[in-house]
């Protein structure tokens, strides 16, 4: 699948709130790095159980992005996430870099804005 729609699907997958979703575009050996993770998740079915957890614990988790193509084949998202958490509500400007592997999602790393 093309990375700008992998990267559609998923953005979509997370406006719904729909774990299952979001995995079907994952790597089975996906990484994560999120601003609201405890740590790196790694592998499909623990993003799959993570966004669960997300979406149904929190009163709130949404982002916005917009793609851009790099130049190495990864897509770079710039927008914006909030979420709620034990300290309380988190809003900032967020950058994604987006990898990918075997026409799937291969990895997302949160990078300083």
């Amino acid at each position: 699948m093309d990375p700008l729609r992998l990267v559609d699907e998923l953005s979509r997958a997370i406006e719904l709130q729909d774990a299952d979703r979001v995995a079907e575009v994952l790597h089975p050996d996906v990484e994560l790095h999120l601003y609201s993770g405890q740590g790196v998740i790694t592998g499909r079915e623990q993003a799959r159980a993570w966004y669960r957890e997300s979406f149904t614990s929190r009163i709130l988790f949404e982002g916005h992005a917009e793609p851009d193509a790099e130049s190495d084949g990864s897509i770079v998202m710039r927008g914006n996430v909030r979420w709620y958490d034990e300290s309380g509500l988190r809003d900032r400007p967020g950058r994604w870099r987006v990898t990918f592997r075997d026409g799937l999602i291969a990895s997302i790393t949160a990078e300083e804005t």
